[in-house]
């Protein structure tokens, strides 16, 4: 898909979406590719499905996606995400060698601006968002918007999808389909030819005491192990 034809077809979807009875036009907030050209070079393609933004008081915020690729990665983002992705990249590239741990003194500030816009992002909550999530307001959402979030997703047609603590509300959207989901290793699943990883958000090791370091190991050993590359042909 050219980026004129993505781009037509995720404002035509969003125009829908925030207009819906169900949401907040006013505090709707856009997500998707980041850079679509470093998107569309990309291999693999990864998308991380996350659970709600917010505006915290600033009503100018309305594209998570344009403001990851103006600003840059936020803190927890830098911290992990950015990490986790430079992971699965080494992974892929390398035929299952596990990557040395990217301290932060390692990775200069373009490194860690272009690792990040080079995916997708996606909220499941994408109006009246707030800073700390509730599982039954969220689940609301993925129901109600079960269609329009699946269409997104077509849309942007990731390879892998990491669930960011969102791995139920993905169960949720795509409840009922006849297509099977396959689990593949610990934690990894294949769905619609896409590597769905059950995985954790951002901001877990500050809540729940697991270092960067933790989870960088722990994504990288659940691919590894499982070398759950072999099933896909992208």
């Amino acid at each position: 898909m050219k980026e004129n034809d993505y781009k037509t077809k995720l404002n035509e979807l969003f125009i829908n979406w925030e207009n819906d009875k169900f949401h907040d036009k006013s505090s709707f907030i856009r997500d998707g590719i980041i850079d679509y050209k470093l998107y569309s070079e990309s291999s693999p393609k990864i998308m991380f499905l996350l659970k709600e933004s917010y505006q915290n008081g600033n009503s100018d915020f309305k594209d998570l996606a344009k403001d990851l690729n103006e600003s840059g990665p936020y803190r927890n983002w830098k911290k992990n995400a950015c990490k986790w992705i430079y992971a699965i990249n080494e992974i892929y590239k390398n035929k299952y060698e596990k990557p040395k741990f990217p301290e932060t003194i390692d990775i200069n500030k373009e490194v860690w601006h272009e690792l990040l816009a080079q995916i997708a992002v996606v909220n499941i909550k994408k109006s009246k968002g707030k800073k700390k999530s509730n599982e039954s307001d969220l689940t609301k959402y993925s129901t109600n918007d079960a269609q329009k979030l699946k269409e997104q997703i077509k849309i942007i047609k990731p390879d892998i999808i990491i669930c960011n603590s969102t791995w139920s509300h993905y169960q949720n959207i795509y409840d009922g389909e006849k297509v099977e989901v396959l689990k593949i290793a610990d934690d990894c699943y294949k769905h619609n030819n896409a590597l769905v990883i059950k995985f954790f958000h951002f901001s877990i090791p500050s809540i729940k005491g697991y270092s960067p370091k933790d989870l960088y190991d722990y994504l990288c050993g659940i691919i590894i192990e499982g070398k759950v590359f072999s099933y896909f042909k992208w």
